[in-house]
């Protein structure tokens, strides 16, 4: 610990907020502070600058929004150089060996993923479904995905805009990766799938619902989607002009035409 600077020397204080600064903390211990300028005004602490964060972003640990010591993680968020930014992850932690419950909190740089931001605190992933969990199930994490650049960390969309296809619901990043795609151009690419169009380096169905699903407009050819379904099941909700294939228990989006070239005649 560091004594806060002060221009009439140590900075005594009473509690934290009395410093001025969130990375600056009232340490108490047991001794009492008299304030010469003003004798009768006892203070049972000083103001110190902690280093408890050696290694992360800032050195220095900081108060939480609320110019407090924090209690846990989720108590950093929002202060420190976690204010209004996606790109750090929000720890506590114990500042003084002699009393372990004293903590402030620190801020670890995130890993930086293609698309989106990884999500806090980090998680590392080998597949999707290692983000958003059983994707069958109503809990299930949409709207993140397993990073495919060289992080491999598990990633999310703040905007919620990035994760799904135009059809406005097939993860994108569970789907192929297209070839060829430069990220000036998040349409560019080939994908390896018959049907499919490319969005953020991934195949999607050619499917394209706007106006709140009623400007509806079907691609040519059906998209066999990588999105599980139980053909005894009803189809998972957000899905609209699909059906689920009982051999490959996946996804299927309608097209104008069949896969053997007839035209579709009825679309419910």
């Amino acid at each position: 610990m560091q004594h806060a600077d002060h221009h009439l020397g140590l900075k005594i204080c009473n509690h934290h907020d009395e410093c001025g600064k969130l990375d600056e903390i009232c340490h108490n211990d047991k001794d009492s502070y008299k304030n010469e300028s003003k004798p009768t005004q006892d203070a049972s602490g000083l103001c110190v600058h902690v280093d408890a964060c050696v290694g992360l972003a800032q050195p220095r640990g900081v108060l939480n929004v609320k110019s407090q010591a924090c209690h846990d993680d989720m108590g950093c968020e929002g202060a420190g150089l976690s204010k209004g930014n996606a790109d750090f992850n929000p720890l506590c932690k114990s500042y003084f060996n002699a009393d372990p419950t004293r903590k402030v909190c620190c801020y670890q740089k995130l890993p930086v993923c293609r698309v989106g931001k990884a999500v806090t605190p980090p998680k590392n992933c080998t597949k999707m479904s290692d983000c958003t969990g059983d994707v069958l199930l109503k809990d299930a994490n949409w709207n993140t995905w397993c990073d495919d650049g060289d992080t491999k960390v598990c990633c999310k969309d703040l905007a919620n805009k990035a994760w799904q296809c135009p059809d406005l619901a097939t993860p994108l990043f569970n789907e192929p990766a297209c070839t060829g795609w430069t990220a000036d151009n998040i349409h560019s690419g080939k994908c390896p799938k018959k049907g499919g169009r490319c969005v953020y380096g991934h195949c999607c169905p050619p499917l394209s619902l706007t106006k709140n699903g009623t400007d509806v407009k079907l691609g040519k050819n059906l998209y066999h989607t990588e999105f599980p379904c139980d053909p005894k099941n009803p189809i998972p909700p957000g899905f609209s002009y699909v059906f689920c294939n009982s051999d490959t228990k996946k996804l299927i989006v309608v097209g104008k035409f069949h896969d053997n070239g007839d035209k579709m005649t009825k679309v419910s």
